[in-house]
């Protein structure tokens, strides 16, 4: 009788399957939810800050280029009106000035009318206002009224004592304070802008 040969087995062994418990799978959802988390908000503060930069640099071009529009803009209106207000107080402002004077005299020689001193009143202006002042005068006065010329005085001027009291009336200087003012004006404003121009070149 054959007797039958029994050979060893060395098949590959059929792995076993990896048990993961419910705990465990629990800790790795967990994981991968705060690792997604920390992904996504790294992201999120990175483009935050891409943005607040892209921002603050376009903000800073746009205040720089504001105030370039606004230098270049007062710089040529004061350009503009320079010239005319130079005009205005070369020209004109003296003959408002001149033409405010004898306004001014008559208006004082009525407050004097209105008041208790009745003390003569002498009232000097130069010799070309003598005709058109002694024409605004009333005729009647409370008071002894004398004007005469003097030739020290010149049409913006005019001299008046009444009593004890002296006023000398001088639109002259009052004329060449505000062109003084003008012209200071002026040369501040065109230091101020050279100034600007070289705190903040362009770029």
């Amino acid at each position: 009788m054959t007797a039958l040969l029994e050979l060893e087995d060395f098949g590959v062994p059929e792995p076993q399957p990896n048990v993961v418990s419910e705990t465990e799978l629990e800790e790795a959802k967990l994981d991968a939810f705060e690792n997604g988390y920390k992904a996504g908000w790294a992201d999120a503060e990175k483009s935050a800050d891409d943005a607040r930069t892209r921002i603050t640099a376009e903000f800073a071009q746009n205040l720089q280029d504001l105030s370039f529009t606004y230098h270049e803009a007062r710089s040529h209106i004061l350009k503009t009106l320079e010239p005319v207000f130079r005009e205005m107080t070369a020209a004109v402002l003296p003959k408002i000035a001149q033409d405010s004077l004898l306004p001014m005299i008559v208006d004082q020689i009525m407050k004097a009318a209105n008041g208790t001193v009745d003390a003569p009143m002498h009232i000097a202006v130069a010799e070309e206002n003598l005709p058109q002042l002694e024409s605004m005068i009333p005729e009647t006065q409370p008071f002894p009224l004398t004007v005469f010329a003097d030739a020290s005085l010149s049409v913006g001027q005019a001299f008046i004592q009444h009593g004890s009291t002296a006023q000398h009336i001088d639109m002259d200087h009052t004329t060449h304070k505000i062109r003084q003012l003008v012209e200071d004006f002026f040369t501040l404003s065109q230091e101020d802008t050279q100034n600007d121009r070289s705190q903040h070149p362009i770029a």
